[in-house]
């Protein structure tokens, strides 16, 4: 790349978050001179898209020192590791795999709300998981209007975010409560 701005890490490329990264890194044309993507092994061929120029997964994450700025789409398990590596590196990094959305040392940050002042400086910044960015804009919108004293609302979660164990969970459960169904209402046969 030949662009003038940061050197940027894209961990977790190719997965649906990296993905989407990537895209908005795209949409607010990001400066970005170098972006290095990477994910686990199974990615290996996956590209990544800016602007004009397509940049593969790689199967690892670079030395870090050198870089700008990283941002973590990956579990939250390996999220930890690349936080702590960013640390060590003194490379400053946004978590948006939800493993840090919790912990008080850590600034929350949503995009185009939180004050820069909060984020300036920051060695992580956690991003939102998923649900709290989608209700992120609708609260935005509905705050800017009429303003939001307290919020309170539900939020389900796919089976698939456990792995195997969670569907396999899902499977079985739903299995047993249609059992269950069958075994209380017993059909009636017309004669």
């Amino acid at each position: 790349m030949s662009r003038e701005g940061l050197r940027v890490v894209l961990a977790g490329a190719s997965g649906a978050v990296g993905s989407e990264v990537a895209s908005v890194l795209n949409e607010r044309d990001f400066p970005v001179a170098e972006l290095y993507a990477f994910a686990s092994e199974g990615s290996i061929g996956s590209d990544v898209e800016l602007g004009d120029e397509v940049i593969p997964v790689e199967a690892g994450a670079p030395p870090l020192q050198g870089y700008d700025l990283m941002f973590i789409c990956t579990p939250r398990g390996p999220a930890l590791d690349l936080v702590r590596e960013a640390l060590r590196a003194e490379l400053p990094c946004i978590d948006c795999s939800g493993a840090l959305v919790r912990s008080p040392d850590v600034p929350l940050g949503l995009a185009d709300r939180s004050p820069a002042a909060l984020l300036v400086g920051a060695p992580v910044i956690a991003a939102p998981a998923g649900p709290a960015l989608a209700w992120g804009r609708v609260l935005t919108a509905l705050d800017d209007l009429a303003g939001l004293v307290r919020v309170t609302g539900t939020i389900l979660q796919t089976a698939s975010r456990a792995g195997s164990r969670g569907i396999e969970a899902l499977s079985d459960e739903t299995i047993a409560l249609l059992l269950s169904l069958i075994h209380i209402s017993e059909p009636t046969r017309l004669q």
